[in-house]
């Protein structure tokens, strides 16, 4: 569910400007000076669970009662900001002095009350001729105030407590043209965006009566979040972005056991946690272990649950990410002696008894590990053949260069157009990489350079050559000076998507997994293979 904000009315005191910019005419021109007020009805979606008794600041209300209960749906009205900023998100202001009273029987819709920043109305003044009055309302809700939003982090203790609330932020970008010619305004509906992930572990009702559900706790996981999601600077709207554009995870690994709660004795446990990256930390894959009582001794299941899709109760597939404003629900359906039946379902928070939908990341489809030249590169991994160690040799002839280079094959299929790019991430300046694309025609087999960042052709240069390809493409790291023997770089590979934001490129794994690395003598790492240079 997107809690939201629904009819926010404006109403603009009249008064008197000592001066008027000429997109007004002097019959029309507005006048401020005597005060500027705006109301708005603030109302919590009544669409799921108990929201539809929800009351404000009840110290009481249980933080794991249903989907959407009291504490998902709080808003704290002493932590509620209403923000006016410019399209280029200057802030101009906050709607201040806020009042408030509930106006229906179930305390799920409340008025407020509170004056427009000066700024704002100045700021329309001045716009030039012609100029539409865009202006962003953000909404920071449950959240500290802070010099910077966009930098406002909370902790895993902030939503842990009953009495406290789940921060939560929305946008809206609206033209107040008619504010030039009337006093009030209808904005419509700014929706929020729970800032955190609620996980719940549950037992099937066929198992309650041989089996208790006696505690679960979580591994890795961050001990801070994000109160603003990844596109909070560039949106005009919430409902614009998706579960896989707002993904903004803060590194703040916390990787002692952390209990969840229990919400229904026996049965049923949750927690709710600021949004973490499963995909780039690979190593710190957060898993879920979980304590089962059979009325006779405890059976303890260590990091048995994992955030992946699950198939004849196996974890199978791609890990996730935790996200903000999802659910992800593990069913424990079955019991045996060496492990747990699952299924498992990622859900938005808005979901209902009619729909469920499971996130896709479009995970690319691609070959792990990356394979060495003497190997034959037909799918039998029992033909793959790996040096004793990565190396690669400096020569000082040109022509010479690519034999001595460390050289591997990689293949990546999907999704269509996925790119791709090679990475050094130490002593960069070590060594350089080529890419060379295997093409074959009519029974040839030709070589094609694809990625050169010396190349004089542009497209050559910056990479753009380098997506998904039903084919192989053959990499090479070059030393680049000959006293560097000894010296190891670090080779892997990235890409990105949509839904990583700015600068969000992912490492894949490319030597094996992290527990079964396929280079040997390469690291431990299963996204880096070590490559040292030798005589």
């Amino acid at each position: 569910m997107r809690v939201k904000f629904r009819n926010l009315l404006i109403v603009l005191v009249a008064g008197a400007l000592a001066s008027c910019n000429t997109i007004f005419d002097d019959s029309a021109c507005p006048s401020f000076e005597d005060g500027r007020e705006v109301t708005f009805v603030l109302a919590l979606s009544e669409a799921t669970g108990s929201s539809s008794r929800a009351a404000w600041n009840d110290a009481a209300a249980s933080a794991t009662d249903v989907e959407g209960n009291i504490f998902e749906n709080r808003l704290l009205a002493e932590q509620l900001r209403v923000a006016v900023y410019t399209t280029a998100n200057v802030y101009l202001g906050d709607v201040t002095d806020l009042l408030y009273w509930p106006i229906n029987p179930e305390n799920t819709r409340y008025q407020f009350k509170g004056n427009l920043p000066v700024a704002l109305l100045t700021d329309m003044a001045a716009l030039p001729v012609g100029a539409t009055p865009d202006y962003k309302f953000m909404v920071y809700a449950n959240s500290p105030a802070g010099s910077s939003p966009a930098n406002t982090l909370y902790t895993l203790a902030d939503v842990t407590k009953t009495d406290s609330a789940i921060p939560m932020w929305g946008v809206k970008q609206t033209d107040l043209t008619p504010l030039m010619s009337a006093k009030s305004m209808d904005m419509g509906t700014i929706w929020l965006l729970r800032s955190v992930a609620k996980v719940e572990v549950n037992l099937a009702d066929e198992l309650t009566s041989q089996y208790t559900l006696k505690d679960v706790s979580i591994n890795y996981h961050n001990a801070q979040g994000y109160v603003l999601p990844t596109g909070w600077d560039t949106t005009t709207a919430t409902e614009s972005l998706d579960r896989q554009s707002v993904f903004r995870g803060y590194r703040s690994l916390h990787s002692g056991h952390h209990p969840f709660v229990e919400a229904v004795s026996g049965e049923r446990y949750v927690m709710y946690l600021p949004e973490y990256d499963n995909m780039l930390f690979a190593d710190y894959e957060a898993k879920i272990t979980v304590v089962l009582n059979d009325g006779t001794s405890d059976r303890v299941y260590t990091d048995a649950l994992e955030f992946r899709n699950y198939s004849g109760g196996v974890a199978t597939g791609d890990v996730y990410n935790l996200v903000r404003n999802t659910i992800y629900r593990f069913n424990i359906n079955a019991v045996s002696v060496g492990n747990l039946e699952l299924n498992f379902s990622v859900a938005d928070w808005a979901r209902s008894d009619n729909w469920e939908w499971v996130q896709d990341f479009s995970y690319p489809t691609y070959h792990n590990p990356v394979l060495a030249d003497a190997g034959e590169r037909d799918g039998d991994a029992t033909n793959d053949v790996f040096p004793d160690k990565p190396t690669m040799k400096y020569v000082a002839d040109a022509a010479q260069k690519d034999a001595n280079a460390f050289s591997c094959w990689f293949q990546i299929l999907a999704p269509a157009d996925q790119d791709w790019m090679p990475v050094l991430r130490t002593a960069s300046g070590n060594a350089s990489i080529k890419v060379y694309k295997e093409v074959i025609s009519a029974g040839m087999r030709t070589m094609e350079l694809v990625y050169d960042p010396e190349s004089a052709t542009s497209e050559v240069r910056d990479g753009s050559l380098l997506t998904a390809y039903n084919g192989w493409y053959n990499i090479k790291v070059i030393p680049t000076a000959a006293d560097n023997v000894g010296e190891v770089v670090e080779f892997g590979i990235t890409y990105t998507q949509s839904w990583m934001g700015a600068g969000g490129a992912r490492f894949l794994l490319i030597n094996g997994e992290h527990d079964h690395i396929m280079w040997p003598n390469s690291g431990t790492d299963a996204r880096i293979i070590r490559i040292e240079q030798v005589n």
